[in-house]
């Protein structure tokens, strides 16, 4: 029960000094001293051409007024600010933004994950995946198992990468161990999960 009765008065302190928010934080002046006149623009508005004469009847930049001339050390003129001089919609300019001397980047590798299928062929009908990467699109011809060099021929003049190749080149060796789990699987066979690492052509490691 105390701890609800305290709860009950913070809760209560909170709400009173909400109440009071625009005299916390504002851009805004509390208190604005002007020519011998005194203006509160928390509580009322006042347009531009009150501190300028300038005929504009729009809400004025204080925080301009108070850097310009008319405001200057000795001229009589003055603005009192609350305890936080900015208002929830007000965005810093650019030459008040804080910016470090050094920047730190750091680069991640980026793993590079792709799949193709094959009909009996031996020729390519899907990609997914990272499929650019290596150099696979459909229509291409994988050599088959036992086949010596065999790789990805593409029968079009893009192989990726902004390379051009024509059927026979460009492509990638497979390595032996993918051309055993493909004879596995051509021979209707349980074949497992296969790693392995073949470096392209244009020194890529795949």
């Amino acid at each position: 029960m105390r701890r609800a009765w305290w709860a009950f008065w913070f809760l209560l302190g909170a709400y009173a000094i909400s109440l009071c928010a625009e005299w916390i934080a504002n851009d805004k002046p509390l208190w604005v001293r002007f020519e011998g006149r005194n203006y509160v623009p928390v509580l009322r508005f006042y347009p531009e051409d009150a501190f300028t004469g300038n005929g504009r009847m729009t809400r004025p930049n204080y925080r301009a007024l108070a850097a310009g001339e008319a405001f200057a050390p000795g001229s009589g003129n003055w603005m009192r600010w609350p305890l936080i001089p900015h208002g929830p919609l007000e965005s810093l300019s650019p030459e008040h933004i804080v910016l470090p001397d050094t920047v730190t980047v750091t680069a991640v590798p980026e793993s590079r994950v792709a799949s193709a299928d094959l009909d009996a062929g031996d020729r390519i009908v899907r990609t997914a995946g990272d499929a650019g990467f290596f150099g696979l699109a459909a229509g291409q011809t994988v050599d088959g198992p036992g086949s010596p060099g065999g790789g990805a021929r593409p029968e079009q003049p893009d192989a990726g990468w902004g390379e051009t190749s024509r059927p026979g080149e460009g492509g990638w060796g497979l390595p032996e161990e993918i051309r055993e789990g493909l004879a596995e699987r051509r021979a209707n066979r349980a074949a497992g999960p296969v790693d392995a690492r073949v470096r392209l052509p244009d020194g890529r490691l795949a």
